[in-house]
């Protein structure tokens, strides 16, 4: 596998997990889970016009990493921990 491969499937698996975790989170979760849609859509944007004269999207492949880690972190935060019962 090349690193433009590995990029472009880090790309696919942060707009799949956007879409599932918005799907999926409720209340101040899903404003932080929405929260990276408004700096990845001007990114994709740029992304369409860099292929279409035949450059790399090097913004998109150096974004979505990040996003996708900022995802994985809010949801492993949001998660609901079960409470401990001490025994008596």
């Amino acid at each position: 596998m090349t690193i433009a491969e590995i990029m472009w499937l880090i790309v696919v698996a942060y707009a799949g997990v956007q879409v599932i975790f918005l799907l999926e989170s409720h209340g101040q979760t899903k404003i932080a889970v929405a929260l990276p849609l408004l700096f990845m859509a001007p990114i994709l944007l740029e992304a369409f016009s860099a292929m279409q004269n035949d450059h790399h999207p090097t913004m998109l492949f150096t974004a979505s990493p990040l996003a996708l880690t900022y995802l994985v972190y809010v949801d492993y935060r949001s998660l609901q921990l079960p409470t401990s019962t001490h025994l008596q």
